[in-house]
C-alpha cells in the first residue's frame, strides 16, 4: 500500500470511529434497548417472496450469503433462530451448519458488543428471501473502514460469493482515497456484492459508490389487490442517492445528467419488514432503512445461482432495466426482468431531477427498478433446462416442433430437446431459439390453450413470471399454466386461476454450482457412505448404507441438474416411486425426475418427483452394512440428514 494510502486510511480509522456520533454511519448505531415486543408485525417471509416474484424458497440451499458488520453480536444466532421458528423457516444453526459466525480474521475470538439491530434486519432478510441460503456472519474489529474492509476479504477467502454489507458511510468523508479502497477491499470479480444507499435521503454512500458494488435503494411497499402483481410500490423518500465525485462511470451506467458513477443500481423495500433483535430492538420490530434492502437484493442475488467466473456483478440489473415497453405492431405491455419504480416522494434536493426524484427509467432512489423475478439478477442472461412438474410430468414441445402452433403439452419428464426451455429476463420462455411458449390468441379466459409462436416478447400472450409458489404466471390473463390432465400425457397445457394445485407447480429451471465427487456421508454415523452394492451396474442394483471405504461405489456425482450419479448411473426410485417406503436403486440416466434430488439447507435429499413430500432415507437409522435405502416423508429426523462431499 502506498504510503499516502496508509496516512488516508488512519485518517479514515480515526474519522469512522467517531461516525455513529456524527451521524456518518446513517442511521446504522447500536441503539439503546427498547422494552420486549413478543408479537411481530410488517412483512413477513411469504410477503416478501410475493411481492418480488422470487423462486420457491426450496431454492438456494447450495450458496451462501456472507453479512459483513462491525463488533460482535452475541445474540446473532438465538435472535435468528427466534425469527425462522416464528415463520416456520427450516433452522439454521451452527450446529447443522447453516449459520457461521467468525472474526475479521476468520477466527472465534469476537471484539466487544456491536450493531445487532442491523444484524438481526439483515440476517432476517436473507433467511426471508432465501430460506435455503447458508449465512456466514464475518465481524470486524471495529467500524473504521480499515476493519470493515478485512472482514470483506475474509467472506471472499471463507467462500462467500454473495457478500451484503450492512453499513454505509458518506463518500465525503471517506474522500479521494476510496477509489484504492476500491481496490484493495471491494474488487472481487465473480462475487456479487450489495451495500446499502443510506438512510438520510439525498446524498452517496461509500462502499455503494464502488463500481464493484450493487447499490440498494429504498422503497415502500403496499398490498393492492386490485392490480395483477398485488402489490404497489414508490420510492422511500429517506433513501441515499446521487452521483459519485470520485467514481468513473461504469460501462453498463447510460443515465447522462451525472458524468461519473451513479447510485442506485436497483431497489427494495426498506420500510415495515419484520425482523427480531432481543439485543438492541427489545425483540420484534419492523425496519426504517436500506440495509434491509441491501440484504433483500444480496438473497436474490443466491437464489439466482453463482455469479459468472470473472464478471461484475453490479452490472446484472443494467441488462435488462425495468420499465413498461410496447414492441411496434403489438398492442400489449410487458414488463422486463426488473419492476420500474417511478412513483414516490424525492428524498431532497439536486442539481439534476432524476437523481433525487423517482420517474419513469432509472432514477437516483431505486435504479433501475425492483426484482419481478430473481432471474434479473443472474449471471447466466438466460436459464436453460427443464421444468419438473408433479408426478412426473414436464412441460414439452410436442413432436420436437420448431413450428408456430405446435403444442405445449405434458409429457413424462426424459432427456429431451423438446424440453429444454430457456426463460430469459424479459418474461419469454423459448424453445428452438425462436419459439416461445403462447397463450393462443393472447386470450384470458380460463382454460385458454397454450402452443408455440414466433417469439416476440411485446406480447402480452408470451409474457410469463415464475412466482415464490412454483407458478408460472401470466401478467395480461391474471391466470397461471395448468396440466389439467394429471399423468395423462400429450395434452395440451392450458391457463387457470392460480390457486394451490400441485398442477401448477412447475419450479424454474436454475443453473445449479459446478458438479462435485466424493463420499456422501450420513449424520447417523459419519463413517457411513451412500454405496452402490457390490459396485454392480445393473439397473435395478441396490443403494446402500455401507462403511466408508473409498471406492468407486461410494463416489457420488452431484450435477447441477439435481442428479446424483455412482459409476456412471443415477440414484433413482424403484419403478419411479414417490411415497414413503420406496426402494432406492441404481438406473441409468433418463432425466426422470424421480433421479432428481435438491439438497435442503437441513441436509435432507428432496426427490424432486415427489412434490416435496419425500425424501432420502436410512430406514430406522440403521447402521448395518448393506441396508437399502429408501424415501420416507420429509422431516427432521436424523436419518434423513446427508453430508455433501
Amino acid at each position: 500500500m502506498r504510503a499516502t494510502a496508509r496516512r488516508l486510511l488512519s485518517r479514515m480509522a480515526a474519522i469512522v470511529a467517531s461516525a455513529i456520533i456524527a451521524g456518518l454511519f446513517t442511521g446504522f448505531g447500536p441503539g439503546v434497548p427498547q422494552a420486549m415486543a413478543t408479537t411481530p408485525s410488517g412483512w413477513t417471509p411469504a410477503n416478501l417472496r410475493s411481492a418480488y416474484g422470487f423462486q420457491s424458497p426450496s431454492e438456494g440451499g447450495l450458496q451462501t450469503v456472507a453479512v459483513v458488520t462491525a463488533l460482535d453480536d452475541p445474540a446473532a444466532e438465538s435472535d435468528l433462530a427466534t425469527y425462522r421458528s416464528q415463520f416456520g423457516l427450516p433452522a439454521c444453526t451452527a450446529a447443522d451448519g447453516c449459520f457461521r459466525k467468525v472474526s475479521q480474521t476468520g477466527g472465534t475470538t469476537y471484539p466487544a458488543q456491536g450493531w445487532s439491530k442491523v444484524d438481526a434486519e439483515s440476517l432476517d432478510a436473507i433467511s426471508a428471501v432465501c430460506v435455503n441460503c447458508q449465512i456466514l456472519l464475518v465481524e470486524a474489529n471495529s467500524n473504521s473502514l480499515a476493519d470493515l474492509g478485512a472482514a470483506e476479504n475474509e467472506a471472499v477467502v471463507l467462500g462467500a460469493r454473495v457478500i451484503d454489507n450492512m453499513w454505509s458511510v458518506l463518500e465525503s468523508a471517506v474522500g479521494a482515497a476510496e477509489t484504492t479502497d476500491d481496490g484493495l477491499y471491494f474488487n472481487h470479480p465473480g462475487v456479487a456484492i450489495t451495500a446499502p444507499a443510506g438512510n438520510s435521503g439525498y446524498g452517496v454512500g461509500y462502499p455503494a459508490a464502488s463500481p464493484y458494488v450493487t447499490a440498494v435503494g429504498g422503497t415502500v411497499l403496499t398490498q393492492d389487490a386490485g392490480v395483477a402483481r398485488g402489490w404497489d410500490e414508490q420510492a422511500w423518500p429517506s433513501s441515499g442517492a446521487g452521483c459519485s465525485i470520485y467514481e468513473a462511470k461504469p460501462s453498463w451506467q447510460t443515465d447522462t445528467g451525472c458524468a461519473d458513477r451513479s447510485v442506485n443500481d436497483i431497489a427494495a423495500v426498506a420500510t415495515n419488514v419484520a425482523y427480531y433483535d432481543s439485543l438492541t430492538s427489545g425483540g420484534w420490530s419492523t425496519s426504517a432503512g436500506t440495509e434491509v434492502s441491501a440484504a433483500i437484493i444480496a438473497a436474490a442475488y443466491a437464489l439466482a445461482g453463482t455469479p459468472a467466473a470473472g464478471s461484475n456483478p453490479a452490472s446484472y440489473p443494467y441488462r435488462f432495466p425495468g420499465g413498461t415497453y410496447t414492441t411496434p405492431g403489438n398492442a400489449f405491455p410487458y414488463v422486463d426482468g426488473l419492476t420500474d419504480i417511478s412513483t414516490g416522494s424525492a428524498d431532497g434536493t439536486c442539481p439534476v431531477t432524476y437523481q433525487c426524484t423517482p420517474g419513469a427509467g432509472y432514477d437516483g432512489p431505486t435504479g433501475v427498478g425492483t426484482p419481478s423475478a430473481v432471474i434479473s439478477l443472474s449471471g447466466a442472461g438466460a436459464l436453460t433446462g427443464h421444468f419438473y412438474g408433479f408426478d412426473g410430468m414436464c412441460i414439452t414441445d410436442q413432436g420436437d416442433a420448431a413450428t408456430d402452433g405446435t403444442l405445449v403439452v405434458d409429457f413424462p419428464c426424459q432427456l429431451l430437446e423438446s424440453q429444454g426451455w430457456t426463460v430469459q429476463p424479459n418474461g419469454t420462455i423459448r424453445i428452438h431459439s425462436t419459439e416461445c411458449m403462447y397463450i393462443t390468441g393472447a386470450a384470458t379466459a380460463n382454460g385458454s390453450p397454450v402452443q408455440l409462436a414466433a417469439c416476440n416478447p411485446g406480447n402480452g400472450g408470451m409474457q410469463w413470471i415464475p412466482r415464490a409458489d412454483g407458478t408460472l404466471y401470466n401478467p395480461r390473463s391474471g391466470r397461471c399454466l395448468y396440466n389439467s390432465a394429471g399423468t395423462t400425457q400429450n395434452v395440451q397445457l392450458v391457463i387457470q386461476d392460480c390457486g394451490t394445485s400441485r398442477l401448477e407447480y412447475w419450479p424454474l429451471p436454475y443453473p445449479g454450482p459446478p458438479s462435485v465427487t466424493g463420499p456422501v456421508t450420513s449424520q447417523v454415523k459419519p463413517t457411513l457412505c451412500i454405496d452402490d452394492h457390490s459396485s454392480i451396474t445393473t439397473d435395478g442394483n441396490p443403494i446402500d448404507i455401507h462403511s466408508c471405504n473409498g471406492t468407486s461405489a461410494q463416489a457420488v456425482t452431484i450435477t447441477p441438474d439435481g442428479s446424483l450419479t455412482i459409476l456412471g448411473k443415477c440414484i433413482d426410485t424403484l419403478s419411479d416411486g414417490i411415497t414413503a417406503g420406496a426402494a432406492i436403486i441404481l438406473h441409468a440416466c433418463d432425466g426422470d425426475s424421480s433421479q432428481h434430488w435438491a439438497a435442503r439447507s437441513d441436509g435432507t435429499l428432496l426427490n424432486i418427483r415427489s412434490g416435496q413430500q419425500t425424501c432420502l432415507d436410512d430406514p430406522g437409522s440403521s447402521t448395518t452394512d448393506n441396508t437399502q435405502l429408501q424415501l420416507a416423508v420429509c422431516g427432521s429426523a436424523i436419518d434423513q440428514e446427508w453430508n455433501a462431499p
